[in-house]
């Protein structure tokens, strides 16, 4: 009854906020998936504008660039590069959610959440990740559920408060102690 409801919903809204339907994004971030995934770093959605972490047009991945360059002292030429970097270290971004959140009200917001809790335990079984990191608090909950359902043990999860109303310095200190154990 959830997964029924969260794709009606979905279906809704992925015409209803702009007027116009929402491209997919998975061919997009097929392009950056590496072969063997180390680290699956976990969003919650995608804007309802379409930008993503692998667009490059946010604060989430000006954020976590900033976080790599810290950590390893150096500056990307431009997000493609950087990309390269997160792909060649068997990095990989998915998102709790494949369609946008924008705009939806805490209760239908919640249920989406829940609803797609199983396919992303699927897709976490098919990455094997070694490492996971979450990328915001309230999704903390859906994606160690996913994580149970998903049957496989992570050397380890980080949970990571996302860098919101001006928190980005912590943010980008926080994820940065955690890519000194990964890189």
């Amino acid at each position: 009854m959830v997964n029924t409801l969260a794709r009606m919903i979905n279906d809704v809204y992925r015409i209803l906020p702009y007027g116009f339907p929402m491209k997919s994004v998975e061919p997009i971030k097929s392009v950056h998936k590496p072969d063997q995934i180390r680290a699956l770093f976990i969003g919650e959605s995608r804007s309802a504008g379409g930008a993503f972490f692998y667009t490059g047009n946010n604060r989430f991945t000006v954020d976590t660039r900033k976080a790599f360059e810290q950590t390893l002292g150096i500056e990307f030429t431009d997000n493609q590069e950087f990309f390269e970097f997160f792909k060649a270290r068997g990095f990989y971004m998915d998102s709790l959610v494949l369609e946008s959140l924008t705009g939806v009200d805490k209760a239908v917001h919640r249920k989406i959440s829940e609803s797609c809790i199983p396919d992303l335990a699927k897709r976490i079984r098919v990455y094997q990740p070694d490492v996971i990191v979450i990328y915001l608090k309230r999704i903390w909950l859906y994606v160690a559920e996913a994580i149970d359902q998903s049957g496989i043990e992570p050397q380890a999860v980080y949970p990571l408060s996302f860098a919101e109303n001006g928190r980005q310095r912590k943010f980008i200190d926080n994820l940065s102690e955690i890519l000194t154990k990964l890189i």
